[in-house]
């Protein structure tokens, strides 16, 4: 039986996300034995659109997330308010 390995990546920078190398990414994340999944957003209201996050394994955040938005660690401490367990970087 093979798993998904689900990550929902948020970068306010599209262009950024947009450059990332999906297919060594979800090559690796095969590998590993896994179906990998990649759920990119670049808005903050998308990105609240998945709460409760419990079907993501991991969530990546940008640090720096522009002038409009607070910093990346600011952003996980608000999720890790609302007692999400999932792995954040």
């Amino acid at each position: 039986m093979r798993m998904t390995y689900s990550i929902l990546w948020f970068d306010d920078r599209r262009d950024y996300l947009d450059s990332i190398d999906q297919d060594s990414l979800k090559k690796t994340i095969s590998d590993w034995g896994f179906i990998p999944q990649l759920v990119l957003v670049d808005d903050p209201a998308e990105f609240i659109e998945h709460k409760p996050f419990k079907d993501f394994d991991l969530i990546v955040v940008d640090y720096n997330l522009g002038d409009n938005q607070p910093h990346g660690e600011e952003f996980i401490k608000s999720i890790r308010e609302h007692n999400v367990l999932t792995e954040v970087i």
